[in-house]
C-alpha cells in the first residue's frame, strides 16, 4: 500500500468536490492520505473508514456527504492492505 495509490483511490473514487478531472488539483486529497493510511495499517474495520471520509466530507467539507459512497470507497481501500 503505498501513498499513491490511496491518493489515487481519494481522487478518482472518493472525490466529493468533484475534481478528478482538474489536473491543478491532484494533491487536493493527499491531507487525508496520512489519516486513512493510518487506519489501515492499524487493521480498522470498514465502517469506520467509511465514517471517517463521512465525518470528513461533512465536517472538513462542509459538505451534506455520501455515505454510500463513503462506504464503498472503505470496502475499495481495505483491498489494498492485503
Amino acid at each position: 500500500m503505498t501513498d499513491d495509490s490511496l491518493d489515487s483511490i481519494l481522487l478518482r473514487e472518493w472525490d466529493p468536490i468533484d475534481i478528478a478531472d482538474t489536473s491543478a488539483a491532484r494533491d487536493e486529497y493527499k491531507i487525508y492520505t496520512k489519516i486513512i493510511k493510518s487506519l489501515l495499517v492499524r487493521r480498522t474495520q470498514k465502517v469506520e473508514i467509511a465514517q471517517t471520509l463521512f465525518d470528513i466530507e461533512l465536517d472538513e467539507m462542509g459538505l451534506a456527504g455520501d455515505f454510500q459512497r463513503a462506504h464503498r470507497v472503505a470496502e475499495r481501500l481495505l483491498k489494498l492492505r492485503t
